[in-house]
């Protein structure tokens, strides 16, 4: 039996992966977009003829029979898996293309929580980011929509800037332990911060 079988995502429809991958893909685009516009899978065999319209590709790939689902979460599409036969032997029944809707449906859940895994682990670095150069406050606000950076009606406090230098401080460090260098900088910090 030759079985053919692939993923195809989005609106438009571009071909993610298909299998065996050393032969051309046999999808139908035809029935690839059935499949979304009807919100449902189904099942397609080379003699019966009801809804479904005829396919040149399955036809010209010497298809018998194939199954299409969409792979839908929580309403939104992402995409169609489909499986497709050539040889009679292969013929898909009902009971397949159930077992079929029951991959899809797992399969959208995985690829929509994959999705959202890989936006919280963007926002994660973004908000980092973000708090070493913002208060907390402006960073979470940041942190939850980038696009909007625009400060100009935020309300500015004024504020004091103080520059200090430590005299002789590089010579200073080079005859203390490096420990006693981070204490006296902790110490100097201490009553520096608060003003």
């Amino acid at each position: 039996c030759d079985m053919h079988s692939g993923l195809l995502f989005g609106e438009d429809l571009m071909l993610k992966s298909y299998y065996p991958e050393n032969k051309p893909p046999t999808c139908s685009l035809t029935l690839a977009r059935y499949v979304l516009a009807k919100k449902k899978a189904c099942l397609w065999h080379v003699n019966v003829q009801d809804e479904i319209k005829k396919s040149a590709s399955l036809f010209q790939h010497k298809t018998q029979s194939a199954m299409y689902a969409p792979l839908i979460w929580k309403n939104e599409i992402l995409g169609v898996i489909y499986v497709d036969a050539s040889s009679p032997k292969g013929s898909f029944e009902k009971e397949d293309l159930r077992l079929m809707q029951a991959i899809a449906t797992h399969a959208a859940m995985f690829m929509k929580n994959l999705s959202l895994q890989q936006i919280l682990q963007r926002e994660a670095v973004i908000k980092s980011r973000l708090l070493s150069q913002f208060p907390r406050q402006i960073a979470e606000r940041l942190a939850r929509n980038p696009s909007q950076m625009d400060f100009s009606s935020e309300r500015v406090d004024n504020v004091t800037v103080l520059f200090s230098d430590v005299r002789g401080f590089t010579k200073l460090s080079a005859e203390m332990e490096p420990g006693l260098v981070v204490k006296m900088l902790n110490d100097m910090f201490h009553d520096l911060t608060p003003i």
